[in-house]
């Protein structure tokens, strides 16, 4: 159990850095949609393996160009 200290601190630094903060959420829920456990693992039981399929597969192609398009920043000359 954290402390409110720890709280308090965790807080401020959240408020110090928005978007810190804003990326590790969005990278949690990837990872949670991902690999879900708990509640959403039992609410993605109800989906048919198909939908999940694809939307997986969606993730999986917004993944590959996203890489691709850090790739091609990463060799663009002067960077």
């Amino acid at each position: 159990m954290a402390s409110e200290a720890q709280i308090r601190a965790n807080r401020a630094y959240e408020k110090r850095h928005p978007e810190a903060t804003a990326y590790k959420r969005a990278r949690n829920m990837a990872m949670r949609f991902v690999n879900p456990v708990g509640k959403l693992s039992a609410a993605v039981a109800t989906i048919d393996t198909e939908s999940r399929k694809q939307d997986l597969e969606e993730l999986q192609d917004r993944v590959t160009a996203a890489l691709a398009a850090l790739d091609a920043e990463e060799k663009q000359p002067g960077k």
